[in-house]
């Protein structure tokens, strides 16, 4: 995609989806601004592209920008940053998460801001801090792009960056570890509802709707609602095959197992469990190989809450 291409795309998608000017640009510029990209008397930079094509559900990673050596340099941090928080190795994610708020020219953007708090309050939750100190880091994120956040509900939003999008399944997670299960259940329903409305980009959806499915499935099976757990995972494992994007697969997989197990079909489940083992096992993931070898053999009682929440994509 040029760059004089980008206004036309904007304006074409936005319109597509019946989402105002004021809506995709709320939080992140004025809608005069929007307007002027959108007729082409502006060229947007990159940075204040990427969350625009966010919210259309389009890949930002698409668009025919050149980076500079410090841009480059940035986003080698982020790529690091962002697989260290998906596998949870805290003190790697702890130290470029420090380089970047240190770094004057990055940290002075408010959606660079707003995506360290969002990184911060991710590796929190991968350290098992105290649930209100998280909240407090997404409230604070959050309301960088939305001011109105907590005036109306997740459900009633028609678009969101990835920035919000991570934010939210964080706050889902979140309510999760303090037994409000219901308001984890509602808040996942109504964001895989928008990003399956929204999200048109393989890759994007390949990289996030299967994170998505597998925590909303840990939290139906918890409520016992197996019905949706089927057809959620079933939903989530094509999403995985279609893109490509298989590392959550697996974690899907062992949501169905239980959700099985849980339903009388323990012959399905031990076929299923026996290829999650496998599968562990082949992308390294040692930790969660061990948990399925106790399941299976009955040293550890088969829980929907043996395998973590996800809490990023990288």
């Amino acid at each position: 995609m040029a760059n004089y291409d980008a206004g036309k795309l904007i304006k074409e998608s936005r319109k597509q989806k019946g989402i105002s000017q004021e809506e995709l640009a709320a939080g992140l510029m004025d809608r005069a601004h929007l307007s002027r990209i959108e007729n082409g008397t502006i060229t947007p930079n990159k940075k204040t592209l990427e969350p625009i094509l966010e919210r259309l559900g389009i890949n930002p990673y698409h668009t025919d920008f050149f980076l500079s050596e410090k841009m480059t340099n940035y986003q080698q941090h982020i790529d690091s940053l962002n697989s260290y928080l998906a596998d949870q190795r805290t003190g790697e994610a702890d130290s470029i998460i420090n380089r970047l708020e240190n770094d004057a020219d990055f940290s002075e953007h408010k959606l660079n801001q707003q995506y360290l708090l969002c990184a911060k309050a991710c590796n929190y939750a991968n350290e098992n801090a105290n649930p209100e100190d998280i909240l407090a880091l997404l409230d604070k994120a959050y309301k960088i792009s939305n001011e109105k956040f907590g005036e109306q509900k997740v459900k009633e939003y028609n678009c969101m960056t990835s920035n919000e999008l991570f934010a939210i399944n964080l706050y889902a997670a979140i309510y999760f570890r303090q037994n409000k299960l219901e308001k984890a259940i509602e808040t996942m329903l109504a964001l895989t509802y928008i990003f399956d409305k929204n999200c048109i980009d393989k890759f994007e959806r390949g990289r996030k709707y299967p994170l998505l499915v597998y925590n909303l499935t840990k939290y139906l099976n918890a409520a016992k609602r197996y019905d949706e757990v089927i057809e959620f995972c079933n939903q989530g494992v094509n999403t995985c095959i279609e893109t490509g994007f298989l590392d959550t697969l697996p974690l899907i997989l062992f949501n169905k197992a239980f959700c099985l197990d849980a339903l009388g079909d323990k012959t399905l489940s031990k076929e299923y469990l026996n290829q999650i083992y496998i599968t562990f096992d082949m992308f390294r993931l040692y930790k969660h190989k061990e948990i399925v070898k106790e399941c299976l053999s009955g040293e550890k009682n088969f829980d929907t809450a043996s395998l973590p929440e996800k809490t990023w994509s990288k």
